[in-house]
């Protein structure tokens, strides 16, 4: 994948799905925003990145207060 398309795939996963915006804010062309979405998303690689937006992240405390420590914070 590109940077470009790592960029679709994180503004679509934060502007809740819209497709056509999470291209434009990734750099595509405004005209042909929205086939390009529609081509990008019917595309696995795609598909598995955005998987990853929905993974919730469990970080647990005592482990987190460790890292912080250890950088001095």
């Amino acid at each position: 994948m590109t940077t470009q398309e790592y960029q679709f795939c994180e503004n679509y996963a934060l502007n809740g799905g819209n497709g056509k915006r999470a291209a434009i804010a990734a750099g595509y062309a405004e005209e042909t925003a929205q086939a390009t979405a529609k081509e990008l998303l019917e595309r696995d690689d795609i598909q598995a990145e955005l998987a990853l937006y929905k993974e919730p992240v469990v970080l647990d405390p005592p482990e987190y207060w460790k890292a912080r420590e250890e950088f001095g914070e």
